[in-house]
């Protein structure tokens, strides 16, 4: 198994979860030229404090210097983001949060000051925001639609995420299609993007210009790839 991979930000290496060694689920760098798997960078079984790795569905994220890279996993049933630094192999930096449950798909802020992930708290999934250089967290959203894969913008002055506030109706529980939306950082207001009403639309992209965003969606009954101008 192979999967969750994250392109470096130079587009020369991909880091991916694999249980290609067997015994554990672990991180590998590979070529992202050649698909040539460089080494193991972080082997879960001698990091045994580390319960569980978030890789279904969850991947993590570089930073921008492409020296580091952070994904989510659990320790003592608590969520916790770790910070890798590739050349080394190493762990450098463990950030835990106990009062969350579960932690999704973090993403590096352009400056390298923040992260942003998905993370289920009481039962509900929202956005959260954490300051590297504070150590503290601040939760953006806080309602009872789901809140998942977010992405931030080149500039960094938004985050494309996937959401169904603008399709689900709370007050009779009925259940709308996943859609593409934006969080603005500098006001906090939300957007919904246009795409496919007639499906689910996930997994936002951002083109390294900032004028677009790549995403999936099966409104045809198939999942495919689409470019949002």
């Amino acid at each position: 198994m192979n999967i969750s991979p994250v392109l470096s930000p130079d587009g020369k290496y991909i880091i991916f979860f694999s249980s290609k060694d067997l015994f554990s689920i672990d991180l590998f760098l590979a070529d992202a030229k050649t698909g040539k798997v460089i080494k193991n960078v972080f082997k879960t079984e001698l990091n045994t404090h580390l319960q569980n790795l978030e890789f279904i569905n969850s991947a993590g994220a570089w930073n921008p210097d492409g020296k580091e890279f952070v994904f989510s996993g659990t320790t003592k049933g608590r969520p916790v983001l770790s910070i890798l630094n590739v050349d080394k192999t190493k762990v450098t930096r463990e950030i835990r949060f106990p009062k969350l449950a579960e932690i999704f798909n973090p993403t590096w802020s352009p400056d390298g000051r923040y992260i942003i992930f998905s993370a289920l708290a009481n039962g509900l999934s929202n956005l959260f925001l954490y300051d590297l250089q504070t150590d503290s967290t601040k939760q953006l959203t806080d309602d009872a639609y789901a809140e998942i894969q977010p992405a931030w913008s080149p500039d960094g002055k938004e985050i494309a995420f996937v959401t169904d506030r603008f399709t689900t109706k709370l007050s009779d529980l009925d259940l709308g299609n996943y859609g593409l939306a934006l969080y603005n950082i500098q006001n906090d207001s939300i957007t919904a993007l246009k795409d496919f009403s007639d499906g689910k639309n996930i997994n936002p992209q951002w083109a390294p210009d900032g004028k677009s965003i790549y995403f999936i969606s099966d409104h045809n009954g198939i999942d495919n790839i689409y470019k949002l101008d």
